[in-house]
């Protein structure tokens, strides 16, 4: 039984973030990808990293390395990627 919970509470957190990517996506596709991330503001890029921290479980906020929180880490992650 231990598995099937464990996969139900994966699939949730992955139906969360999907919702996160739906909201933010400027293309149409349902996903955020490098075309989205172009079109966002820097304000939206911020919301967007913090938004899909949540989504996780995870609280935005945690100070972690270097005194940045766990959005700010995320953040610069997807900029490293995108830009």
């Amino acid at each position: 039984m231990l598995p099937l919970f464990s996969f139900a509470s994966d699939q949730a957190a992955g139906d969360a973030v999907m919702t996160v990517d739906v909201r933010f996506d400027k293309t149409g596709d349902g996903i955020v990808d490098a075309s989205d991330w172009s079109k966002m503001t820097a304000d939206e890029q911020q919301l967007y990293a913090r938004e899909s921290v949540k989504s996780l479980g995870e609280d935005p906020d945690v100070l972690l390395l270097q005194g940045k929180s766990r959005a700010q880490q995320y953040l610069e992650g997807l900029r490293s990627v995108y830009e």
